[in-house]
């Protein structure tokens, strides 16, 4: 018996070797220094894991006598799939099927957009969940999992002078960071109304990032736009509007798209399309160039608090409630609202949000998720919940630290926040019938506010399309999302039938 690779990756990242040592990604220890190759570690980083406790975005396998370990990041960045037969164990990064296409899965995938925890929609490959590793011993080619990263702190802190100040450097290190990873290429951080994007570029200019561009796309004259152009005015710098229309929205028909898609999907998430537009109309119009650098502000808000709510709650029932969704890997023994996190850290954030990375290789970039970091998301796993209702603290320091001494000091836009508590649309959301709960979601995306990238244009688009080559529909709800995701299944049918 044997263990077999196949590291071949469709990105602008690349794996490397070096002795017995696998590595993909960016990696900052405890110094700064800054990590991108194999050769660049020593065996003792990982055999005695400090790998575990450095910054960054990763996947690395390191090859002993006795054993193989497979480290996946906090958002399992890079993701890793294993699969074991009668006569040896398959590593890859995509997992494949020689035999005729027997999908398992397919409820979940069409119900969060993702599979859960280690499964894919193969039923003989799993992926290694975000912060987890595995251990292959060689002799029997048992396979053990670990959780070597959790998405939650147990003892919860103030937020005190102290707190603030890691808070504050931590930030100005994501500047010099992605200044020193991007080593004089273009940094483009896409723009939005919102905060995250808008802290990380606020850091950036703080730090004087050379070569520094933004973009923003979605539907014109929508709030959200309108704010992204007065904060990129403010601070001077480069700025492209993509309108999200039909004539876009067309690519999504497109044989670029499908070839996007079919190679990042790995059978276990939803390829994302948002950015999709946007990266390809800059690319077209020559203004992306070949070789630049993304920083997107993902899933900042999260461990910020904005899924937190004042009222407690069951985790399993919640999940079920939020997604129409029984979800099967639940941590239990702890807070519930950090099982929550923990959850869909492992899932839809790492799964189906952080896949929306893939696109900027698609064009020639690399990126970095300073977000996902372990420093940031770790000082406010540890904040008490009180302070991390509606992303308080996190607001409250931006503005003061950040925002204000830019003068980029602007609310994102009524309508496109979290509320805290157990609202009054929460409490009827729960005593409507669902038909009328759904009417009125479909006539509420039609909103600049509640839909700023005009994705319902998309849905209707897509309904349309699947409807006239005789795709299974859903009923008409407006969630483009698990359209999307009943039309990747019939995607990946045909393709399957062509061979």
């Amino acid at each position: 018996m044997k263990i077999k690779f196949d590291l071949t990756y469709p990105g602008s990242f690349q794996w490397t070797r070096h002795q017995n040592h696998y590595f993909i990604g960016y990696i900052f220890d405890l110094s700064q220094k800054l990590y991108q190759k194999a050769s660049d570690f020593q065996q003792e980083d990982f055999e005695s894991n400090k790998i575990e406790s450095y910054n960054g975005a990763f996947s690395s396998i390191l090859i002993l006598e006795d054993t193989v370990t497979i480290w996946v990041d906090t958002a399992a960045s890079f993701p890793v799939f294993y699969k074991r037969d009668e006569d040896a164990i398959y590593i890859s990064c995509t997992p494949h099927s020689i035999d005729p296409l027997e999908l398992v899965h397919t409820g979940t995938y069409t119900q969060i957009f993702c599979t859960e925890h280690h499964t894919t929609m193969l039923k003989d490959w799993f992926s290694i969940p975000a912060g987890h590793k595995i251990i292959i011993n060689k002799n029997d080619l048992t396979i053990s999992e670990f959780r070597y990263f959790n998405h939650y702190v147990s003892e919860k802190v103030n937020k005190d002078a102290y707190f603030e100040q890691q808070f504050v450097n931590i930030v100005h290190q994501w500047a010099n960071q992605i200044i020193k990873f991007a080593d004089g290429k273009p940094i483009w951080v896409p723009l939005s109304g919102g905060y995250d994007c808008r802290l990380i570029l606020s850091a950036l200019i703080m730090a004087g990032a050379p070569n520094l561009h933004s973009y923003t796309y979605g539907k014109e004259l929508s709030p959200e736009i309108m704010m992204a152009h007065q904060v990129a005015k403010e601070l001077k710098i480069d700025w492209h509007f993509i309108p999200y229309n039909e004539q876009a929205f067309q690519y999504f028909f497109s044989d670029t798209w499908e070839n996007y898609a079919l190679k990042n999907h790995h059978f276990h998430s939803l390829p994302h399309e948002q950015d999709f537009f946007a990266l390809l109309i800059l690319s077209q119009k020559g203004i992306l160039g070949e070789q630049f650098v993304a920083i997107t502000g993902h899933c900042g808000e999260i461990p910020a608090g904005s899924v937190l709510k004042s009222f407690p709650i069951n985790t399993k029932d919640y999940i079920a409630q939020k997604y129409g969704y029984q979800a099967q890997y639940i941590v239990e023994g702890i807070d519930p609202w950090d099982s929550f996190h923990q959850w869909l850290s492992e899932n839809r954030l790492s799964k189906f949000i952080t896949n929306s990375l893939r696109l900027f290789e698609f064009f020639g970039g690399k990126w970095m998720l300073p977000m996902w970091h372990k420093d940031f998301m770790i000082l406010f796993y540890s904040l008490k919940f009180e302070e991390r209702y509606a992303e308080k603290a996190y607001i409250e320091m931006a503005f003061k630290h950040f925002f204000e001494p830019l003068k980029i000091d602007f609310w994102k836009p009524k309508g496109d926040t979290i509320s805290a508590s157990k609202t009054y649309k929460d409490f009827i959301k729960n005593i409507l019938p669902q038909n009328l709960v759904e009417k009125i979601q479909r006539y509420n995306a039609k909103n600049p506010i509640a839909d700023p990238c005009n994705l319902q244009t998309l849905y209707e688009m897509l309904f349309d399309f699947m409807q006239q080559n005789n795709m299974p529909l859903p009923k008409k709800d407006g969630n483009l999302n698990r359209l999307h995701a009943i039309y990747m299944l019939e995607i990946l049918k045909s393709k399957q039938k062509a061979l």
